[in-house]
């Protein structure tokens, strides 16, 4: 056990550091751990990272010192923090109402990225804590899989775990794959490979059993862009999608859920592709039919509001009035957002909203691919990160509008961005 350990934490190096650093050292290695144990506690971890962040801000001001932040640090906070001012821009264009003041919380998560990343930044070793945790995180989804699979009465046909099988479905994808962006490094340290590889594994048959069709979606997208970021020369790259498109095959013929949950997708969207006025059509969509409607109301929305958008939280209300009108399905009115990052965004913050995320997503995406280029350590599991953020964005809107999601994208962004920054810069100085 005490091996076991080490190999978790170097202590004699933590109690070298200051306590502020010490704490959120042991905090970034709960952070997955706690995030699929204990309700909320994505958000709640995220929250004391914060608290200390702010903390050492005071120090830093009250010593009359600097952040030393650099140019593209500033550039990341600032892109993240106009997440919020565009969260304003809407809502003074707008008119604030309840709908809006609702998801204030939320959109303040954007400005709180600022103590969050500065404490942070300063954990050498932060990409190595966060991974092990979730690799620990993986292993732990066994907990619901039996209990709910084998002995909850309220077991329904897809394992729920501790939120909606809408979210632990595709974090279970993303921290798998994070996973396989270490696993190179990690084969090569005693016990590690068995560990990391049983983890992916029961990560992966995790999100199966949630039958989330945003999840397998997700899943099949990452794999076939995996070896593109995984594998570097070319003829590995193309026995690796080889194999790939071996184990899709064989996970879709024999695997009865992953069957079903990918036809119930596919089949949604050619039905919803053959139906010629959507708007008047009164019969079942299904899953991907009824976001691809929603997508379509949004675009309605957003054309009407090019600007600003009609403001967070009003697109259910925008859309009854086109509903009336006879221009959407009545399934759109059902729901308080579109499903997806991208037409959420489009709709409620309109074009300026839009811009900044794309800034913002621009600015991670250069800084990992360098980082990538100059095979910084944990590059793989960063540009998987985001990738697979960017992916999920496309059936979900959670990584912008749902705390605990947005933590993930958030706590994640910062560890990565900040580790690479820095290595960066010592490469360059050396």
């Amino acid at each position: 056990m005490k091996y076991f350990m080490r190999k978790f934490f170097d202590f004699a190096r933590l109690k070298e550091q200051r306590l502020p650093n010490i704490l959120v050292s042991i905090l970034l290695f709960l952070y997955p751990l706690a995030g699929v144990s204990v309700r909320n506690w994505f958000s709640g971890f995220a929250v004391l990272i914060v608290l200390i962040g702010l903390y050492l801000i005071f120090q830093v001001f009250k010593n009359n010192n600097n952040l030393n932040l650099d140019r593209d640090e500033k550039y990341l906070i600032f892109s993240v923090s106009m997440l919020f001012i565009s969260y304003l821009a809407s809502g003074f264009a707008n008119g604030w109402n309840d709908n809006q003041l609702d998801y204030f919380l939320g959109e303040l998560n954007f400005l709180f990225f600022i103590p969050l990343y500065i404490a942070i930044r300063n954990i050498e070793k932060a990409p190595e804590y966060i991974i092990k945790g979730s690799i620990i995180s993986g292993i732990l989804f066994i907990i619901p899989y039996i209990y709910e699979s084998d002995f909850s009465k309220y077991f329904l046909g897809s394992v729920e775990g501790i939120y909606s099988h809408l979210f632990t479905g595709p974090v279970a994808i993303i921290m798998a794959f994070i996973m396989l962006g270490v696993l190179k490094r990690f084969l090569v340290i005693k016990y590690w490979n068995i560990v990391i590889i049983l983890s992916i594994l029961n990560s992966f048959n995790f999100a199966i059993a949630t039958r989330s069709g945003t999840a397998y979606s997700l899943a099949i997208l990452m794999f076939l862009i995996m070896p593109l970021i995984v594998v570097r020369k070319m003829k590995s790259r193309i026995l690796v999608y080889a194999g790939i498109m071996i184990l899709l095959t064989v996970a879709f013929a024999f695997n009865e859920d992953v069957h079903d949950g990918v036809l119930r997708v596919t089949n949604s969207a050619e039905k919803f592709i053959s139906i010629k006025d959507i708007a008047s059509y009164d019969g079942n969509l299904g899953t991907a039919g009824e976001r691809m409607a929603m997508w379509m109301a949004s675009w309605t929305v957003f054309k009407d509001h090019i600007l600003f958008g009609v403001g967070r939280g009003n697109y259910n209300h925008a859309v009854k009035k086109y509903f009336a009108q006879g221009l959407v399905n009545k399934v759109v009115i059902l729901h308080s957002h579109p499903h997806n990052i991208y037409f959420e965004t489009l709709s409620s913050k309109g074009l300026f909203g839009i811009a900044v995320f794309f800034v913002l997503m621009a600015l991670i995406l250069k800084k990992y691919y360098v980082a990538w280029k100059n095979n910084v350590v944990y590059s793989i599991s960063g540009l998987l990160h985001i990738t697979a953020i960017l992916i999920v964005g496309l059936g979900i809107s959670g990584p912008l509008i749902k705390n605990n999601f947005t933590s993930i994208f958030l706590v994640y962004t910062a560890v990565f961005y900040s580790y690479f920054n820095g290595q960066l810069k010592q490469k360059n100085t050396s």
